[in-house]
């Protein structure tokens, strides 16, 4: 079989991390990359740089060859006949544009989150892709851990009973991420669309993806000196009953969960994500339960897995499980969240 052909946009932590996955699947190859400089790209393609520091990691995130092309710009990728898939790794911003413009010329294209900074032109874009007959995917990768999975099983399978309430945290321990992540013009927003997005998606995925009834939230800037927002404090109702509670943000003295952390409460259980297990009862008695392997909470196994089911759906025209609504989604709750932050009001769906 033909081997899908992979570009990469973007040479950052995130390239990285895309690129040994990619380079990992053999029914992949990364052909082609490009970023803001060409040096830079020449550097990338060369598999010149440094091995990435990823915290309790099991994937060692170097290249394994060199890569073939270096393009001038995002453009000359998309105009290539070559290029099967593409990976967009660059500041939030820029993500439209470049994907729109990837879409167009139908390309596949793997979109780290968010999709983009607001909810009209994520729905644009998977419009888009739907015009052109490709996929369109966005990196929530904690639907690929399996904690996640295990937790979910326990969710989906009624083993906690009905649903009653849920709570969810992606917050950094005194510390912000600086550059791009911390200016308004290139981030588009703060500590929800970095971090939060994770708490939401990963929760609501364990749900089953609920619709959504209203959102309620308070968003702002009270940690740091970034132009974006570094906490907030988000409440999504559902239209199934579920009340799900979000908190988010950076440089927070103490946290109550780190990435995609979350907790639920059944009528008949009770069940935790990092650290990973379940209380419930069987036969009338109560237990608790932890998955008999566990997935270290940092693990790059989810982007693995995310990156190959990525590449099988492009290559077999099917669809992946971050694919085409779910990345929409969450930015229409973000839309909603900062909307509600600052017309102090519930934003109904």
């Amino acid at each position: 079989m033909k081997k899908l052909n992979i570009g990469i946009v973007g040479t950052g932590g995130m390239a990285k991390i895309h690129a040994t996955a990619y380079m990992k699947n053999p029914s992949v190859k990364v052909t082609g990359v490009c970023s803001i400089t060409r040096e830079l790209s020449e550097r990338f393609a060369r598999g010149d740089w440094e091995s990435v520091a990823y915290s309790e990691g099991d994937m060692e995130i170097v290249p394994l060859y060199a890569i073939d092309d270096v393009y001038e710009g995002y453009r000359e990728m998309a105009r290539d006949p070559r290029i099967d898939a593409v990976s967009i790794t660059t500041p939030n911003a820029l993500h439209y544009e470049i994907a729109l413009e990837m879409l167009r010329n139908k390309k596949h294209i793997l979109v780290e989150k968010p999709m983009a900074t607001n909810a009209a032109d994520a729905e644009a874009l998977v419009a888009e892709a739907r015009r052109n007959g490709v996929l369109i995917a966005t990196g929530h990768m904690w639907r690929y851990h399996a904690d996640v999975e295990f937790i979910r099983h326990i969710v989906q399978s009624g083993m906690l009973g009905e649903i009653v309430q849920t709570k969810a945290y992606s917050e950094h321990l005194r510390w912000a991420p600086g550059g791009w992540f911390a200016e308004r013009a290139q981030a588009g927003g703060g500590a929800l669309i970095d971090m939060g997005v994770h708490a939401i998606d990963t929760a609501r995925y364990i749900l089953g993806d609920p619709d959504i009834k209203s959102v309620y939230a308070s968003v702002g800037t009270r940690f740091t000196n970034a132009e974006v927002d570094d906490f907030g404090q988000i409440m999504i109702k559902h239209k199934n009953g579920v009340v799900s509670l979000f908190e988010t943000g950076w440089n927070f003295p103490v946290t109550s969960g780190g990435e995609a952390s979350a907790e639920f409460w059944g009528a008949d259980g009770y069940a935790r994500l990092f650290p990973t297990s379940a209380t419930y009862r069987i036969n009338g008695r109560w237990g608790s339960f932890t998955p008999d392997v566990t997935e270290a909470h940092m693990s790059t196994m989810p982007y693995q897995r995310q990156i190959d089911d990525f590449a099988a759906a492009a290559a077999g025209g099917g669809e992946c499980r971050v694919g085409f609504e779910v990345g929409l989604n969450i930015m229409k709750i973000c839309d909603a969240a900062y909307r509600s932050s600052e017309e102090d009001c519930v934003v109904r769906f």
